[in-house]
């Protein structure tokens, strides 16, 4: 310890190992399917451990670190931001052989890599279920529409379904009754949308993050 004189991450291995156990048992014993965020540790190493767990896809918060972890051999890669048009070419960069989805929130977004992107794409829609920060309004099925429209315009592009990350829950993290309120009122939109579009595209899926 003394030999550390900068900025430093000291990671206990073995509570590290233990965590994630956990967090897979738990999505395991819910039939869920967990895709973990990366943005904390942006570690290969630290990814490994999710391996040896059976975790199988990730998510991260740039297409700087989805490149980072597909040379890492991850083969299914979400990245949980709003998609930024002038990242087409890390896009391209991204192995063929590796799932990538990306999030959107307008048509604009779509049309407008339609002639970059030279991949395979998945496309999440994120969707606001009451945080207010980016996404499309939960009840804004006219935008959904346009999307998806869009999505369907290019036979490169998929829709994967919809993405929601209900933050407002933080407001007031010590109140459970406010939690589990703002849960079930995300759960509740994402079901509805599902119910809207299931006919369609009956392989949709719903993530919350």
């Amino acid at each position: 310890m003394a030999n550390i004189i900068e900025p430093t991450l000291l990671l206990d291995e073995l509570k590290c190992r233990r965590n994630i156990k956990k967090m897979v048992d738990k999505a395991a014993a819910c039939n869920l399917i967990l895709r973990p965020h990366f943005k904390t540790h942006q570690s290969k190493q630290i990814g490994e451990w999710y391996r040896n767990e059976g975790v199988d896809r990730i998510t991260v918060s740039s297409m700087r670190m989805a490149g980072y972890f597909a040379e890492g051999n991850w083969k299914d890669i979400t990245v949980s931001v709003p998609f930024n048009i002038h990242e087409t070419e890390r896009v391209n960069a991204i192995p063929e052989d590796t799932v990538l989805n990306l999030m959107v929130e307008s048509a604009g977004t779509v049309d407008k890599v339609s002639g970059k992107i030279k991949r395979n794409v998945n496309f999440f829609i994120e969707i606001d279920c009451g945080y207010r920060r980016t996404g499309v309004d939960a009840n804004d099925t006219e935008t959904v529409d346009r999307i998806l429209k869009s999505i369907e315009k290019q036979p490169h592009f998929h829709f994967s379904g919809f993405l929601t990350h209900a933050g407002h829950s933080y407001r007031s993290v010590s109140d459970r009754d406010h939690i589990l309120s703002v849960h079930r009122e995300s759960v509740d939109a994402m079901t509805a949308l599902r119910q809207r579009y299931k006919s369609s595209y009956p392989d949709l899926i719903l993530s919350h993050g």
